[in-house]
């Protein structure tokens, strides 16, 4: 039979009332009274509503506060064609600026670069001007020994300088002078030793004629001071008397087979050398007196002296 009203009203209520117990209370973030959504009223006999279903994986991890930073980084909309294309001119402006600026960096870069190089090639120059004055100054000082027994430079005065240098003028004309006579001295040792024909070696005694007309031109044009006149003077008439004369006697008493003449070229043979032994020891004399000159191969020299060493190096 069915049942009364009372009873299904009772049996409605028991059942509301065991819903309620198996859900839990919820204590937090309830509304306000007046925000409360109108409460359902269970007529009997309808169906009890279920509970709310436990939230899923996925709507915790919607929740998660990495998704609301996710949600709240999302993209702004599109801006307008008008911002869009003044934003690419702002960063075009950007890039020819980066540009610019670069370009300024490297050609101060480079002017930089070419001041330290012309600074490095002008101390190197300096350097080097400096080396060869070096170089210079300690090849043409002499060093002398002083009363403690230490080798130390001879100073020169200004004057000492100027007569170094005098004597070092007369001295090459000297030594000039001096390779020709050896030369002579060296067909006259050929010619006695009767090895080769006189009429080959006549023609070098002629040759000879030419270096002693250039020397003594040579000589004749030189100025020297009045403590080397005399001295400059003998041997220009020595270049241009005796060892000319000779010369010229040698070549023809033996191409023309001429008595005459081999006898001047044997008086001119003594007056040469006699002549030159003379003006060989003036010149060491003056050499004596200057400063810082070394004299020992003007004394040490002699024509019998230079004929030995001739012989001893050719084994003649």
């Amino acid at each position: 039979m069915g049942k009364s009203l009372l009873q299904q009203k009772l049996e409605a209520q028991k059942q509301a009332e065991s819903g309620e117990a198996r859900q839990p209370v919820r204590t937090q973030n309830r509304l306000p009274p007046q925000y409360a959504p109108p409460e359902v009223v269970q007529m009997p006999g309808s169906p009890v509503p279920a509970a709310p279903a436990a939230p899923s994986a996925q709507d915790m991890k919607a929740r998660s506060p990495g998704k609301r930073r996710k949600l709240a980084a999302a993209p702004a909309p599109d801006v307008r064609p008008a911002d869009r294309r003044r934003q690419e001119e702002q960063y075009e402006e950007e890039m020819v600026s980066e540009e610019v600026r670069a370009e300024l960096r490297r050609q101060q870069h480079e002017q930089i670069m070419l001041k330290v190089t012309k600074v490095f090639q002008v101390f190197l120059i300096i350097a080097c001007v400096y080396l060869v004055f070096l170089i210079y100054g300690i090849s043409n000082t002499s060093f002398v020994y002083d009363a403690r027994g230490m080798v130390v430079p001879q100073v020169l005065s200004v004057d000492e300088i100027r007569d170094k240098e005098d004597f070092g003028t007369m001295q090459a004309q000297y030594l000039q002078a001096r390779v020709l006579y050896e030369k002579v001295l060296v067909l006259d040792y050929r010619l006695a030793m009767n090895i080769e024909d006189p009429l080959l070696i006549a023609p070098e005694y002629e040759k000879l004629l030419e270096d002693i007309s250039s020397l003594s031109i040579q000589i004749g044009a030189l100025t020297t001071p009045a403590r080397y006149a005399q001295s400059m003077q003998m041997l220009l008439n020595w270049v241009r008397n005796d060892i000319a004369l000779y010369c010229q006697n040698m070549s023809a008493a033996i191409s023309q087979n001429s008595s005459v003449r081999a006898s001047h070229a044997m008086t001119d043979k003594a007056n040469m050398y006699n002549d030159f032994m003379l003006i060989t020891e003036n010149v060491a004399k003056l050499g004596s007196k200057v400063k810082d000159v070394d004299i020992t191969d003007l004394v040490e020299w002699s024509p019998d002296a230079y004929l030995q060493k001739y012989a001893g190096e050719t084994g003649q």
